[in-house]
């Protein structure tokens, strides 16, 4: 009976750990243009990554399930997308943001 108790138990490990790779573009949402070093978030893991030159990124060993992706830009507006990641799948998301002007604290 323990071999049955133990195989179960590698089985239930294996299927927490899959994870899976999420892939895409940061563009400006009125001209399209991408948003090279963009800070892509992942703020319930801690994780984050800067997009390339292109817009691109990609944050690899995601654990599947519901998450919330982030975007920063600086005069951008902060983005935020649900996604559901897949086991052991890519998946990709486009985000488009819009600009949003800085306000400065004026000192008293």
């Amino acid at each position: 009976m323990t071999p049955i108790l133990l195989g179960a138990v590698k089985i239930l490990l294996a299927v927490q750990t899959t994870s899976a790779t999420v892939a895409g573009t940061v563009r400006d949402a009125t001209s399209g243009e991408p948003l090279a070093a963009a800070v892509v978030m992942l703020p319930e893991l801690r994780r984050s990554v800067v997009a390339d030159a292109n817009g691109r990124y990609v944050l690899q060993d995601v654990p599947a399930g519901p998450h919330r992706i982030t975007v920063r830009f600086i005069g951008y507006a902060p983005r935020s997308l649900r996604a559901l990641v897949p086991a052991a799948v890519s998946s990709r998301s486009a985000c488009r943001s819009v600009p949003s002007p800085l306000r400065s604290r004026r000192s008293r």
